[in-house]
């Protein structure tokens, strides 16, 4: 305002400039749009020009994230060797689909990869699409996680939002079967949140939302742990920006050494914590 009059500045955005805002938005993914995938059109992922599909973009920032983080491990491993993966809670399948490509047709090893889930007809209907699309090393069935016995030793157990103590059985699963690399993102953690008000921190607990997502951090916490006490190295890793998703946290293990000293403190930092929250949550009872 200058002598009691208004002045306004508008900034005027050219054709230039919108395509200058677009580029810095763009981002190099894994799989990128427009890539020729004719199961993720199946899916309802791509249109048939291969564009992503307005309400998946969130799915498809997901799949690709997550396929970012996994390239890490893939270093490994050398083109046409054997990769053996397991989908626990597989669902639609949309990871599974992604990391079959990925793994086979752009990194190019041999690829097993097995996904299982409960829903008989979400299993047949990944049967058919891998069928169809001749994604012969993939493999579905309809069964309890806790029934699957593999055939062959585990390279990679994968699973995305299984909720709650589903988790937890993932990772029970995934640790017997001597899996070598667990990547696990967890979703609706409730089993600490129904204990810990009235034992734990209470001015932490004055807000329900509040509560809620310390007791999921704490229950991810106490599974990175024990994941470290059966002989991995584990991280917790921001898995997409929680704008995206409030379900952002990617629990990433691999097996590794530990000295006798390092998983004394470990099990002594679980044991407090266990007593503060007053409770022995699933993952615990499964694997001690």
């Amino acid at each position: 305002m200058k002598n009691g009059e208004i002045t306004r500045y508008q900034k005027i955005i050219t054709e230039n400039n919108v395509g200058v805002a677009n580029h810095n938005k763009e981002k190099n993914y894994l799989i990128p749009e427009g890539s020729p995938i004719p199961v993720f059109v199946k899916l309802g992922i791509f249109t048939k020009d291969y564009k992503v599909v307005a309400k998946m973009h969130d799915k498809f920032k997901q799949i690709n994230r997550y396929l970012e983080l996994l390239s890490d491990i893939i270093k490994e491993y050398k083109e046409n060797d054997d990769i053996y993966i397991i989908d626990f809670g597989c669902g639609k399948s949309y990871l599974s689909f992604a990391v079959y490509y990925y793994l086979s047709v752009i990194k190019k090893l041999n690829v097993f990869l097995t996904g299982i889930d409960l829903k008989k007809e979400v299993v047949e209907d990944c049967k058919k699409l891998a069928e169809e699309y001749g994604y012969s090393g993939m493999d579905f069935f309809a069964m309890d996680i806790k029934d699957f016995v593999p055939k062959h030793k585990i390279d990679l157990v994968i699973s995305l939002h299984a909720c709650d103590i589903a988790t937890d059985f993932v990772i029970h699963q995934a640790v017997k079967a001597g899996a070598k690399h667990i990547f696990s993102v967890p979703c609706c953690q409730k089993e600490i949140n129904k204990n810990i008000a009235n034992s734990y921190e209470p001015i932490l607990f004055r807000y329900g939302i509040l509560q809620e997502r310390v007791s999921a951090l704490i229950t991810d916490a106490i599974r990175a742990t024990v994941l470290e006490l059966n002989g991995y190295k584990t991280d917790i890793s921001e898995f997409v920006d929680l704008t995206d998703s409030p379900k952002n946290l990617l629990i990433r293990a691999s097996l590794a050494a530990h000295s006798p000293s390092y998983l004394k403190k470990k099990r002594e930092e679980l044991n407090d914590l266990l007593v503060r929250v007053d409770a022995i949550p699933m993952i615990v009872k499964l694997l001690g």
